[in-house]
Parts: structure tokens; sequence; C-alpha cells
């Protein structure tokens, strides 16, 4: 079972990951960690490619993170899409949780409004993780706010019980 998480920056990707790793024993992927190299965010390491084709050739593993360039790969190995669909004012409130920059809203702003500070759209943003989640046919999990993380995880248990 190959599980691939979506979502915007502090929406629980990581958290949802851990935590779904822990309980189903599988191997969790961040993508962060296999699209950049040396943390330069301009740094693309095309090397990575081919650690992601390896990756996926693992049938239980979980991978968070969304990059347009990698997107395709991953989509067609995928058994289940979660795409944590946050609010705005939780994802403010995560990402101010975590880098305490009230600049950082801007980028809040630009993902649920699917421009760039610069007025272009925005590949990254919630409109193209919704049309990802909509066009995937496979199972697929549409978390909101209200959704308890445990709620995600019985429901991915009882899908793999039936595979």
């Amino acid at each position: 079972m190959r599980i691939y998480i979506i979502g915007n920056s502090c929406s629980g990707k990581s958290t949802l990951a851990k935590k779904l790793s822990k309980k189903l024993l599988m191997t969790h992927h961040d993508l962060d960690h296999l699209f950049w190299s040396n943390k330069e965010m301009n740094q693309l390491n095309k090397n990575r490619f081919f650690e992601l084709d390896e990756i996926l050739d693992n049938k239980r593993i979980i991978i968070e993170g969304v990059y347009k360039s990698l997107e395709s790969r991953i989509i067609k190995k995928t058994d289940i899409l979660i795409f944590l669909n946050v609010s705005k004012e939780e994802n403010k409130r995560r990402l101010l949780k975590r880098h305490k920059d009230p600049q950082r809203a801007k980028y809040i702003q630009s993902y649920y409004d699917g421009k760039r500070f610069n007025g272009k759209h925005e590949i990254y943003s919630r409109v193209s993780h919704l049309a990802l989640f909509d066009s995937f046919k496979g199972f697929k999990i549409n978390y909101s706010d209200n959704t308890p993380f445990d709620e995600v995880v019985e429901s991915i248990i009882a899908f793999s019980n039936k595979s």
C-alpha cells in the first residue's frame, strides 16, 4: 500500500505521516528531504528523481509533500491519496506557530488565492491540490480541520484490510 499525503505547508503532512508510519509500520518519506539539496531552496538535486523511483518500488510507503515535477511519478503508484485541506485560519495559525514571522502569512494567502505575490497563477495552490485530488481514481480522503487524525488512520486501516 502506497500512501501519498498532499497539502499546504503547515497543514499537518509530516505529523500525519509519522502517525501513520508508526501505526501501520510503514516507511515515511518526506519529499522536502528528497527534492532539495544542501537546504538551498533554489538548488534542485536532479539525482533525486532516481532515488524517488527506488522509493516507489517499495509497496509499503508513505510519501508526503507536493512537488509538481515529482507528482506524476508518485500518483501513478499511489493507492491512497490524502489531501490535508485545512482552513486558511488553521493553516495560518500553524504557520505562525512554526515560523513566528507574520510576513509568512502572505504565503498562506497566495495558497488559498491561487496566485503568487506577483499575481501569476500558483502551481502549488489549493486549486492545484484539489484538481489532483479530484482526478485521482483510487481511495482518497479529503481531510479537514474537524477530522481527527485517528479517524483518518482508522479509514486507512479499514481500506487496507479490504485490499
